[in-house]
């Protein structure tokens, strides 16, 4: 039986995933993204010990159930895949926004760049559709800016109701435990040797482009990928258009299915 095991980011739930499952139920035989404990609630409480150990338990009760068994991880729980990766076999490795590295300070000043740069891209091509009477490209640009722009609010809105309301001491210290136990694991087995794909949005408001190259360089695998998406934001699978990530998340997994 082959099986994708899914992990989640930091304060949400398997619903992160939800928008790539029907794509992986139709390559796989079970697709499972366990809940981490004291996630999945309005008031999210946990201890990164906790977290370690019901993945840890979870993973291996899925690899005795699957054959083959590829691991796909978003945000922290990229970082998550990285540490099994680490640490036990399996086939394929996704990671979709790692956090191994995050805070983003850079966020602002990108977001500005891209705004500036649709700006003066509209501007050349309504010069251009002046001339032959062409608009497709104008309007290219003002859908690109409009999606950025509806993302940005779906991004607000699960800060404000999932995030904020849970971003305590607590959890941030938990979550910086996490991320430095998981580059730890790295260090210690010294490479991560598995296929793997990684992906990153050049707006993204928490992970820094340091996490994906830091990350890149760890693979030995000569079957390594990088992919930025100029537009894309954190949110990644709930993007207004998800269909270039995903699709080339299948074509990897499919690329490997070996």
């Amino acid at each position: 039986m082959k099986g994708v095991f899914l992990l989640h980011g930091f304060l949400t739930s398997p619903k992160d995933c939800v928008p790539i499952v029907d794509d992986l139920k139709k390559i796989y035989d079970k697709v499972y993204c366990p809940l981490y404990p004291g996630h999945g609630t309005r008031k999210v409480r946990f201890r990164a010990e906790d977290l370690f150990a019901l993945v840890e338990s979870e993973f291996k009760k899925f690899t005795a159930e699957c054959d083959v068994v590829d691991v796909i991880g978003f945000s922290m729980g990229g970082a998550i895949a990285t540490y099994l990766a680490s640490k036990y076999e399996f086939r394929n490795l996704v990671l979709m926004a790692p956090a191994n590295k995050y805070y983003n300070f850079a966020f602002l000043p990108m977001t500005a760049v891209y705004y500036t740069k649709m700006f003066f891209r509209g501007l050349r091509y309504r010069r251009l559709a002046k001339k032959d009477g062409d608009y497709s490209l104008v309007d290219k640009v003002k859908s690109d800016v409009k999606e950025l722009n509806k993302n940005k609010r779906i991004s607000i809105y699960m800060a404000a109701t999932q995030v904020v309301p849970n971003w305590t001491p607590s959890n941030i210290k938990n979550f910086r435990y996490i991320a430095k136990t998981c580059n730890k694991a790295i260090a210690d087995a010294g490479s991560i040797n598995k296929p793997t794909l990684i992906l990153w949005g050049h707006l993204d408001q928490l992970v820094s482009i340091k996490s994906p190259k830091f990350l890149y360089d760890k693979v030995s695998s000569d079957k390594k990928s990088m992919f930025i998406f100029d537009d894309m934001t954190h949110l990644m699978l709930y993007s207004n258009d998800p269909s270039e990530l995903i699709n080339a998340i299948i074509s990897f997994l499919k690329r490997n299915d070996c």
